[in-house]
């Protein structure tokens, strides 16, 4: 037995259990039904709650109303737990670069540079190049601790090869000096002793701005520049490896992945001095500063052994 607006309803001892099970339940859940007070048996004064019309109703459908509950409280979870990653993330990252240090350095190069040929089925020719300027490098380097680091950077190259020419080729058998100067960005990682003594590798884009040519006959030389000339590709792929010494010098060895000439150039003539003629340029090199160097290591130094 219940009491509803001053009324009674009658219902089998099983029913009556169970509706109010479910009035228990949803008064438990919700504290706003409609604004009538009135009394269940066995429970405090709280909102309407008609076992009858609860059960029928569509927005108090238990089923319903539980799996938006549970919704709910995994979407807070997600939340919560993606919150949580989110704030671990920005304290690594800021332990991350509190702990690394970038600092930038240039230097020059000094290149031995030579080349692989294939023209038109003959490799004989190449004659070492050395070309001492002008070669200026400018790296951006961020050491994440002592043992390994990343670099990128900037450089001008003076790059080329010398070619003994084979006498039934378009050259005719002169002795050939081809060159660009070339604008390089390369990125790359260090692995070693970044005060001291480390290896270094990367990646390098090329992108030639001015080629130069000079032919070499019977004591007698000719030479021309042409600025962004179309006898060169627009940029060369190259991959570089090298080692850091104390002190500032470094060597570097370096290969050209894409070819030195545009096989497809056309002269004014309709000729193609260049068809066949497959050269990929490579270059041992010397550099000076080009990461830390001298004054870096010689302060560690003083540092450990006490000196000042």
């Amino acid at each position: 037995m219940l009491t509803m607006g001053g009324s009674y309803i009658m219902n089998s001892d099983v029913v009556i259990s169970r509706e109010l099970e479910v009035c228990r339940l949803a008064v438990q859940i919700t504290s706003t039904v409609s604004t009538n007070s009135t009394t269940i048996i066995g429970f405090s004064t709280i909102k309407r709650c008609n076992p009858v019309t609860f059960l029928d109703s569509q927005f108090f459908n238990l089923k319903g109303f539980f799996l938006a509950l549970h919704i709910n409280l995994v979407k807070h979870q997600i939340m919560k737990q993606i919150l949580l990653l989110f704030v671990a993330f920005l304290i690594t990252s800021n332990i991350a670069v509190a702990q690394g240090d970038f600092y930038t350095t240039s230097g020059g190069e000094i290149i031995l540079s030579f080349a692989t040929i294939d023209n038109n089925g003959n490799a004989n020719g190449n004659i070492v190049r050395f070309s001492p300027v002008f070669n200026g490098q400018f790296y951006g380097n961020y050491d994440l601790n002592k043992n390994f680091g990343l670099l990128f950077g900037a450089a001008i190259r003076n790059v080329g090869f010398i070619y003994d020419t084979p006498s039934d080729s378009y050259f005719e058998g002169k002795k050939m000096k081809f060159r660009n100067y070339n604008f390089g960005i390369p990125v790359g990682i260090k692995v070693g002793n970044m005060n001291k003594a480390y290896f270094f590798a990367g990646y390098e884009i090329e992108f030639p701005f001015v080629y130069k040519e000079k032919a070499f006959e019977n004591e007698m030389k000719t030479k021309f520049s042409v600025w962004f000339s179309k006898r060169v590709p627009a940029y060369y792929h190259t991959v570089f490896a090298g080692v850091q010494f104390p002190y500032g010098i470094s060597l570097k060895f370096k290969y050209y992945l894409s070819e030195f000439f545009n096989q497809d150039y056309i002269k004014t003539d309709g000729s193609q001095p260049y068809k066949g003629l497959k050269a990929n340029v490579f270059y041992f090199s010397i550099s000076t500063s080009l990461f830390k160097g001298t004054q870096v290591y010689v302060k560690e130094y003083k540092e450990e052994m006490r000196v000042y």
